[in-house]
């Protein structure tokens, strides 16, 4: 997906990308640049996907009140706002942009890490969507809802850690590559 992403984005450059072409050392600025924008979409579409899944908790709600659990919606809010505060970390994150005089250099392996974390996400995504599976089950049936909620908090720390790792990738903190979630 990120390489069709990539070659999407090439393929939409304008005259001015062909100029510049031209020009020595532009290109592979220019290639860097492009690679950015497709971090930072790649990033809404991920976003996107975690919304999707916060979008399902208020049905979820609207079950624990029908089955008189109301004593979970405190809960069941605090997770929703953990959520929103970890898709707005996504959707804002630094896109690694390196300008000519920027003091934070990214290049294309550390893009190629951002990449690796972004797909991590898309990883948690999934997680998400069974988390909240359970979450729906447990609200019907009205056995182990606490669980399922305490679950679902666990899962969106993880999540915000892991997220917490690009930045430092970014700042060149980080040295080891993303494959332990």
């Amino acid at each position: 997906m990120n390489e069709d992403l990539y070659q999407r984005i090439i393929s939409q450059r304008g005259r001015m990308g062909k100029i510049g072409e031209r020009i020595p050392g532009y290109r592979g600025y220019q290639d860097a640049q492009v690679r950015r924008e497709a971090d930072h979409l790649l990033r809404e579409h991920i976003a996107g996907q975690f919304q999707q899944q916060l979008n399902r908790l208020p049905d979820i709600e609207s079950t624990l009140l029908e089955n008189s659990g109301l004593e979970w919606l405190d809960n069941t809010r605090d997770v929703k706002s953990r959520m929103t505060t970890f898709i707005e970390r996504i959707r804002t994150a630094a896109r690694g942009y390196s300008g000519l005089f920027a003091n934070i250099k990214v290049g294309s392996e550390e893009l190629a890490k951002l990449y690796a974390f972004d797909e991590a996400m898309l990883r948690y995504v999934d997680d998400f969507a069974a988390a909240i599976d359970t979450l729906q089950e447990t609200a019907s049936s009205g056995e182990g809802i606490g669980s399922a909620i305490a679950a679902l908090k666990a899962l969106v720390s993880e999540a915000d850690q892991a997220f917490s790792l690009r930045s430092d990738v970014i700042l060149g903190l980080a040295g080891a590559e993303p494959t332990a979630f």
